[in-house]
């Protein structure tokens, strides 16, 4: 999920917040983009998708995430060194 933001978004860093089941094999999970909370979002998704490596991910409401929106998404391997992620099983309790 990291590298489908990357690949859209111009980012140095990524911290997943939460995670929930919201319906039958249907899920969500909070993340905050750039240490800025004014850059918190939502994505959904279900056990059935899957997510393909080469798209990039779509972020709403779309004002909320223009400025960081890359023009033409990354291809390619995503270089992902220069990225921050903080996932959930890694946040300290």
């Amino acid at each position: 999920m990291a590298m489908n933001i990357v690949r859209g978004y111009k980012v140095n860093s990524i911290e997943f917040t939460e995670s929930s089941c919201v319906g039958p094999e249907m899920y969500t999970i909070n993340f905050k983009l750039n240490d800025n909370d004014k850059y918190r979002g939502v994505l959904s998704y279900s056990k059935a998708m899957t997510l393909n490596p080469k798209e990039s991910a779509a972020l709403g409401p779309i004002e909320d995430f223009a400025s960081l929106k890359r023009v033409v998404p990354l291809t390619g391997k995503i270089d992902m060194s220069h990225v921050k992620v903080k996932y959930l099983w890694s946040m300290e309790q």
